[in-house]
């Protein structure tokens, strides 16, 4: 049986879109699993541009805008692009829609600020936590090593991304990624 898509990206919001669950991923091609590295301090949820080379690199309106992002040392980077993905994580009832803003970082980060305007709220403790999304209950589960909180996550590009409506339709807000589906 199919479910929907939920949304991780609020550029999105469309209905009806039906994908398996990820109990039926092993008999899927094109998701490749990631690490990504959940951040309280990211304004964006970003990759590099290694990571996931074979998912179209997109023009993004942060990258036609020029913008760049401050990271720790103070330096700046550009904004790349970015890449509009499927993301299935532990737990999860079915895919989300997720895009990616692409920069020269040395890992995938998850902007908590972002999920948090998506209606999930964060939990983190001395030996992990969740994201918990708040309209349906759903726990996506999150890891510490060391002294970072991790999620594991398979990714594949949406076969629907050209599809995908105006940056600002959802929220009224700027393209930011990480929403979920109204």
């Amino acid at each position: 049986m199919s479910k929907p898509i939920l949304v991780f990206e609020y550029k999105n919001q469309q209905n009806g879109i039906n994908s398996p669950s990820i109990s039926a991923l092993g008999n899927y091609r094109g998701w490749q699993e990631i690490e990504v590295t959940v951040d309280s301090g990211a304004c964006d949820t970003v990759m590099p541009l290694s990571l996931c080379s074979e998912i179209v690199l997109r023009e993004s309106e942060q990258q036609r805008n020029g913008l760049e992002y401050e990271v720790a040392n103070g330096a700046s980077i550009r904004n790349e692009g970015e890449r509009r993905c499927l993301m299935m994580t532990r737990n999860a009832s079915g895919p989300r829609r997720i895009t990616f803003q692409v920069a020269d970082v040395h890992k995938a980060l998850l902007s908590i600020t972002r999920a948090a305007d998506a209606g999930y709220e964060c939990h983190l403790g001395a030996r992990g936590g969740c994201l918990l999304d708040v309209y349906i209950g759903e726990k996506i589960p999150i890891a510490r090593k060391g002294n970072l909180y991790v999620m594991k996550a398979w990714v594949r590009e949406d076969p629907e991304a050209e599809d995908w409506k105006s940056p600002n339709a959802a929220y009224g807000k700027p393209t930011q990624g990480f929403a979920r589906q109204g």
